[in-house]
């Protein structure tokens, strides 16, 4: 009866292990940015998301900004993140998503005046990121 028992509590478990997500995932990107109305330029980033703490990290302006965003929504496939901050007397905005199945990342990014709302500037993200398997050597620094 106890061998019946235990057959039935071990048919409950699957049998080999679980792989638990990573709390971060670390992305190399490359694609294009586009300031305004210009043409797009060649661009790379690594990005962070922090799953636990529920941030992206690695918009940022060397000297200015490098704060993480909000991680706005999640599933299996989409990762989506926006943002909000003051810099002097300017107010930036950041809002985007990556593609968790096939890496797409599209993201803009305002700058605009705290008085007057005025657009200073606009730059779009539009890259493909894969998962980064060696961070110190070929991270950005802001």
């Amino acid at each position: 009866m106890r061998s019946m028992f235990a057959i039935g509590v071990l048919m409950l478990y699957p049998v080999g292990s679980v792989v638990a997500e990573p709390s971060t995932l670390t992305l190399a990107c490359s694609g294009t940015t586009v300031a305004g109305y210009e043409k797009p330029e060649p661009g790379s980033m690594s990005l962070i998301i922090d799953f636990s703490a529920g941030t992206v990290q690695g918009f940022c302006t060397p000297g200015l900004m490098d704060v993480p965003v909000r991680v706005r929504g999640i599933n299996e496939v989409t990762v989506t993140f926006g943002g909000f901050g003051r810099v002097a007397s300017s107010d930036w905005s950041i809002l985007g998503s990556v593609d968790r199945v096939t890496g797409d990342l599209e993201a803009t990014q305002h700058l605009t005046d705290s008085k007057t709302g005025k657009v200073y500037s606009t730059l779009v993200y539009s890259m493909k990121c894969s998962a980064e398997e060696v961070l110190s050597r070929r991270r950005r620094r802001c």
